[in-house]
């Protein structure tokens, strides 16, 4: 069990590694899941508000003070925030009453990874004839891999069953054991 001290010492430290507003908002639902851990989710409003006003806290707060109207719009917004919701008039009281520290904190947030990965997938085209007009379809690197391996084994199959039909043949017999 934490204490209030040793929690906030935790907040301020690692919230001072941070550039952005989500960073700090991320590091609130830690301070609070802290909280929730070591004194309860009955006393837990109570022990934020106690957290909130302490001088480490609030020192370490004064960069997000700057942008209390973002901050209300992405915890009501953000469902990455849905633990901060019920204290969002709690959160912006508190950066109100704390003096405002320009950091320059970004507001945009990361894009979401499957759209930074699809930046760097390269379309493959590939011209199927069709009734006697050209197709072009866009392929991804992983499923032109796919259809590779599909014709492989296809292949593969394709040779041994032709290999068991020569040998059957070969002897002059039936494919049947009798």
């Amino acid at each position: 069990m934490k204490s209030l001290e040793s929690i906030a010492k935790t907040f301020a430290s690692e919230v001072s590694l941070g550039k952005t507003i989500d960073w700090y908002l991320i590091k609130l639902s830690s301070a609070i899941t802290y909280l929730k851990d070591s004194y309860g989710r009955e006393n837990l409003h109570k022990s934020l508000e106690e957290f909130l006003s302490t001088d480490v806290v609030s020192k370490a707060l004064e960069p997000l003070a700057c942008h209390i109207d973002t901050v209300a719009v992405i915890l009501s917004r953000d469902p990455r925030f849905s633990d901060l919701r019920p204290y969002a008039d709690l959160l912006t009281n508190a950066l109100s009453r704390i003096p405002c520290r320009d950091l320059n904190l970004s507001t945009s947030a990361r894009e979401p990874t499957f759209k930074i990965e699809s930046k760097y997938e390269e379309p493959q085209e590939i011209k199927v004839e069709r009734q006697r007009k050209f197709l072009t379809i866009k392929l991804g690197r992983s499923l032109k891999r796919s259809l590779i391996d599909v014709i492989v084994v296809i292949s593969v199959a394709s040779i041994i069953a032709y290999a068991v039909y020569v040998i059957i043949h070969q002897r002059g017999g039936s494919p049947f054991i009798s």
